[in-house]
C-alpha cells in the first residue's frame, strides 16, 4: 500500500503538474488524519469497554456483599429480639404478684449471652479507598455507597455503645448479685440433667455428679432483689436497642440493593 502511494507521488512530481500534486498531498494528509482519528476512536472504545467491565465487576461484588450482609443482619436482628424478649419476661415478672415458676426459669440464662455482626463492607470500602468510586457512572449509586458507609459506621458505633453501657453493665450487676448456675440448679431440677458427661463436663460450670449446690437462692429471693432486677433491665434495654440498630442496618442495606437494581445491576 505504501509503495502504491509512493509511486503515485513520484509520477505526479515527474509530470510537473503542481496542482494535481497539491491535491494529492492534501488527500494523503486527510487520510492520515482520518486514520489517526479512527485509531483514537477505537482506543477510546476499548478503554470505555474496559472501564465498563470494571464497573460491572465492582457492582457484582458489591451486590454479593450486600446480600450476604442482608442475611447476616436478619439473623442477628432475630437473635437480639429473642434475647430482649427473655430479659423482658424476667423484668415484667417483677411487676406481678406471683411468678410463673414453670416457665420463667427458662429465660434467666439466655439474655446474658451476646453476639454481634458487622456487615460486609469490603467492596464498598475498597471503592472509596482506591478511588475506583469514580468508575461508577451512576451518581445515585455513588451517593448511595458513600451514604451507606457512613450510616453503617454510625450504627455500629451505637451498637458498641449499647454493648458497653447496657449489656456489660447488666451482666456485671447480675454476676455480682447471685450465682446463676446455683440458682438454676436449685430451682429447676431439669436444668442439671443437661450437664454434659465425661470429658466435656470438665469445661462446664456445674460438675457432673455434684453432691451439693453452693450459694443457693430461691426464686422468691431473686424477685425480692433490686440489683438483679436492674441487671436484667439493662439487658432488656441493651438487646432491644441493639435489635433496633440492626433493623436500621437492614433497611440501609436493602435500600442500597434496591438502588443497584433500579440502575440495572
Amino acid at each position: 500500500m505504501l509503495k502504491f502511494f509512493r509511486r503515485i507521488r513520484r509520477n505526479l512530481l515527474d509530470s510537473g503538474n503542481l496542482k494535481k500534486y497539491s491535491v494529492y498531498a492534501i488527500g494523503e494528509i486527510l487520510l492520515v488524519v482520518i486514520g489517526i482519528l479512527i485509531a483514537l476512536q477505537l482506543d477510546n472504545l476499548n478503554t470505555e469497554r474496559e472501564l465498563m467491565q470494571r464497573q460491572n465487576t465492582f457492582m457484582e461484588q458489591l451486590k454479593v456483599d450486600l446480600q450476604e450482609s442482608e442475611n447476616g443482619l436478619k439473623a442477628m436482628r432475630g437473635h437480639h429480639h429473642q434475647l430482649a424478649k427473655s430479659a423482658g419476661k424476667i423484668v415484667h415478672a417483677y411487676w406481678k404478684p406471683e411468678q410463673p415458676k414453670d416457665t420463667i426459669l427458662d429465660h434467666f440464662l439466655m439474655p446474658i449471652s451476646y453476639q454481634s455482626y458487622q456487615p460486609n463492607m469490603g467492596t464498598a470500602n475498597s471503592l472509596i479507598n482506591s478511588g475506583n468510586i469514580d468508575l461508577i457512572k451512576s451518581e445515585k449509586i455513588r451517593t448511595g455507597i458513600i451514604s451507606y458507609i457512613e450510616s453503617v459506621q454510625s450504627k455500629m458505633n451505637e451498637i458498641a455503645r449499647y454493648e458497653q453501657a447496657y449489656f456489660r453493665e447488666g451482666v456485671s450487676t447480675i454476676k455480682n448479685s447471685f450465682d446463676i448456675w446455683s440458682f438454676l440448679s436449685t430451682n429447676n431440677p431439669d436444668f442439671t440433667e443437661k450437664i454434659p458427661n465425661l470429658e466435656e463436663a470438665e469445661f462446664y460450670p456445674i460438675p457432673a455428679g455434684f453432691q451439693k449446690i453452693p450459694f443457693q437462692i430461691t426464686l422468691d429471693q431473686v424477685f425480692d432483689n433490686q440489683m438483679i432486677y436492674s441487671g436484667y433491665l439493662d439487658l432488656l434495654v441493651g438487646h432491644r436497642n441493639t435489635m433496633w440498630m440492626y433493623d436500621s442496618l437492614l433497611i440501609f442495606t436493602q435500600d442500597l440493593i434496591n438502588i443497584l437494581e433500579d440502575e440495572g445491576f
